[in-house]
């Protein structure tokens, strides 16, 4: 029963590396985000013992970044909330129904960022808003550049972590209290093909 936002969104991460290797007067430009490069994992606690783990299978969305204007880099993910995958047939019927996502009034999950801080070492800060079930409350992710290939080799191929959390009553998921923890926890992996390599490697 782990939702995640936006989801998809610390992979913002990537400026500063995608900044490197554009050209001074390249325009705004525009990476796609999908489940065919990335996975957007959630986790919650049950009986305070155990943990119940998923994952959404069908989520999209756009890192907008402007090398001229890099504060105004922009994530905007899109989750279909249906998509929530879980081993127990039940338990994505549950997650399906009106307790929670209630997938027939609201099928989409969105998240927005408003800001995207650099904290040194690889390590990003991403504000946004996460909309759930026509509610909308900020978010806030840690994104980790863990990986990229050499950009000599070709174009920058940059994989991230995003880690984050979420209250789930806060967005009128409150059913089966006593089993079910509050706590959402949100596991995300994106893989970004940021930019050609400069001319000359």
């Amino acid at each position: 029963m782990r939702f995640l936002p936006g989801f998809v969104a610390g992979l913002v991460a990537g400026l500063a590396l995608l900044l490197a290797a554009l050209p001074a007067r390249a325009a705004a430009l525009d990476y796609l985000i999908s489940q065919h490069y990335g996975s957007i994992g959630f986790s919650v606690s049950e009986l305070g013992i155990f943990s119940a783990d998923g994952r959404f299978t069908s989520f999209a969305g756009k890192l907008a970044i402007d090398a001229a204007h890099p504060t105004e880099t922009r994530i905007d993910v899109t989750i279909k909330a249906g998509s929530a995958a879980m081993t127990s047939s039940q338990a994505v019927a549950m997650l399906r129904s009106p307790a929670y996502f209630d997938v027939a009034q609201y099928p989409d999950i969105h998240f927005v960022s408003h800001s995207i801080s650099e904290a040194g070492n690889g390590h990003f800060i991403i504000q946004g808003d996460l909309t759930i079930r026509g509610i909308t409350h900020p978010q806030t992710l840690d994104a980790t550049l863990v990986r990229e290939q050499d950009p000599a080799s070709g174009p920058v191929i940059a994989d991230f972590r995003v880690n984050g959390s979420l209250s789930r009553s806060a967005y009128g998921m409150t059913a089966n209290r006593n089993f079910v923890g509050n706590k959402v926890d949100l596991a995300i992996s994106i893989r970004l093909t940021l930019a050609a390599a400069p001319d000359g490697g």
